[in-house]
């Protein structure tokens, strides 16, 4: 565990922050009134931070590194401000180790949260969910909307990236999906990971969503799919 807080640390520390995935994510829920959830979400924050400290967990005690805190900080006033559950939805804890936290709104009563299993959380009031499945209902993916693009190519200021697909899909692994993203606009991570709700776009920044700009003038779109030849392909839009 202590390896585990040290890479993280370091990982986040420096820019880099992505946190290879080990099969370690786990699921669980949020129940009560808005002010109840509202003091589980501070709980949460409260043992990510108790973890790199040395408070939790049983690592050794460290300092907390200025750009965690900093970020720790800016979720705490997020968590602080908040009006409803879908303004949980628009936090991101990037340093949870392994990997990022995503909340997603169940119901009116009911927050579900996407997280790692290396930490116990024993001072959040919760209920874990093992029935979600991974799917676009539920599970670890399902809740945060996260998938994989790789950057497809650049054409006259416009970055074009496609969906990655793990080999064992074979349902999915030859329909080419393409996100768009309107001219200028900087993905910030260079993995290219993208979250996907409805049919909104967005990326992690700033431990939050990020809206993705997608291109809407028609022409622009179309002229782009001709020279890539992609004229029968689908699209995110």
């Amino acid at each position: 565990m202590t390896k585990l807080k040290k890479e993280t640390s370091q990982n986040f520390a420096s820019g880099n922050i992505e946190l290879y995935p080990n099969c370690s994510e786990m699921v669980f829920r949020l129940s009560g009134d808005f002010e109840e959830i509202r003091t589980q979400m501070h709980n949460i924050l409260d043992w990510t931070i108790g973890e790199y400290t040395g408070k939790y967990g049983g690592g050794d005690k460290e300092e907390l590194h200025p750009n965690i805190k900093k970020s720790s900080d800016e979720i705490r006033e997020k968590i602080k401000n908040a009006k409803t559950l879908e303004d949980f939805e628009q936090i991101v804890i990037e340093f949870t180790c392994n990997y990022e936290t995503f909340f997603k709104k169940e119901d009116d009563n009911n927050l579900l949260v996407a997280t790692c299993n290396n930490y116990d959380w024993t001072n959040v009031k919760k209920e874990e969910v093992y029935d979600l499945g991974d799917d676009e209902l539920g599970g670890y993916y399902g809740i945060s909307g996260y998938e994989y693009y790789s950057k497809k190519q650049s054409i006259d200021g416009y970055e074009i990236y496609k969906k990655d697909y793990l080999e064992d899909n074979e349902n999915e692994k030859d329909i080419p999906i393409f996100i768009f993203p309107e001219k200028g606009f900087k993905v910030v991570d260079t993995n290219s990971k993208f979250i996907i709700k409805g049919d909104k776009i967005f990326q992690i920044n700033n431990n939050g969503l990020e809206l993705v700009p997608q291109i809407k003038d028609e022409k622009i779109l179309n002229n782009l799919k001709i020279l890539m030849n992609l004229d029968s392909s689908t699209s995110k839009k």
